[in-house]
């Protein structure tokens, strides 16, 4: 709280320098006191003193940037709804606090996830938005089509699992959102499948990636099926039990995989996907290549 005494300076700084560069510059000071708590998270470094200094700055910056942002809103819109603007931005501001945490709190809830992964997942939620802000203002209509494409491809819904009990029992907590029949026709049956096994009992040299293509009696046999692997219900137990009774299927590819449950999978997959890209790959490799080499 105690930065927001320092609205008053804010208020005084927004009269005497540029409004928009200001706002600019306030922002980019909060992606890097961000980032700088971020980068601590993951290299497990951080201290109450780290957080405790880094909240400080962060709210002096906001304290500056709030009403600078306030004071652009008269210049981008009609006088008859300045007063509606003005109420949407304070709406905005401090409904994305309440149900940035509401959606936060789960996610760090999952042991893969936790709170370096929300951070380094916030940073890259918010780099694809300033991008696409960036090429809808420079006109470059190609990528943001292509962006917007992508989002177009599919339609998603999900359901939340209040208590981690497996990849299975995650699963199951979709079984009132599935569709009577399968989701995809072109499987091909299998053989079997084990959970985690011994490298020497593996039965083959094929894994699964985690997409997956479930009939409804793989519910039932969710229901059913005891704590398998390290005392989980394991969704690959119900789909060998659906096997044995009518048949399960798969569908191989060749691809390289990327566990992207993790900061440090998501980091490997966003990299390898820009060493693919024609308009990334030089720049990149010659950014990585002296600290790869130090």
């Amino acid at each position: 709280m105690i930065p927001s005494h320092r609205i008053t300076l804010g208020g005084l700084m927004a009269d005497r320098i540029d409004r928009r560069t200001l706002a600019q510059l306030m922002l980019l000071a909060s992606f890097f006191v961000t980032a700088i708590l971020t980068v601590l998270v993951i290299s497990g470094e951080v201290q109450l003193w780290h957080v405790a200094v880094l909240a400080f700055m962060g709210g002096g910056f906001r304290a500056v940037q709030e009403p600078t942002v306030t004071a652009l809103i008269p210049n981008q819109v009609p006088q008859s709804v300045l007063l509606n603007a003005i109420t949407l931005n304070a709406a905005t501001r401090h409904g994305a606090r309440f149900f940035g945490l509401l959606i936060a709190a789960p996610l760090m809830a999952i042991p893969t996830m936790g709170v370096a992964g929300v951070l380094v997942l916030s940073a890259l939620l918010a780099g694809c938005l300033r991008w696409r802000t960036h090429l809808s203002n420079a006109g470059n209509t190609e990528l943001l089509n292509a962006m917007r494409d992508i989002s177009s491809m599919i339609e998603t819904s999900f359901v939340y699992q209040d208590e981690q009990l497996g990849l299975g029992h995650a699963v199951l907590m979709a079984k009132d959102e599935i569709d009577p029949e399968p989701l995809n026709d072109n499987v091909y049956r299998i053989k079997g499948m084990v959970e985690k096994p011994r490298l020497e009992d593996a039965p083959s040299n094929l894994a699964i990636v985690g997409r997956y293509v479930l009939t409804p009696e793989v519910f039932d046999a969710l229901e059913q099926a005891p704590p398998g692997a390290i005392g989980e219900i394991q969704l690959t137990d119900a789909i060998e039990a659906v096997r044995a009774e009518q048949g399960a299927y798969a569908y191989k590819i060749v691809a390289d995989h990327f566990d992207v449950g993790t900061p440090l999978g998501m980091l490997k997959a966003s990299v390898y996907a820009a060493l693919k890209r024609d308009d990334m790959a030089r720049e990149l490799q010659a950014w990585l290549k002296p600290m790869l080499n130090s």
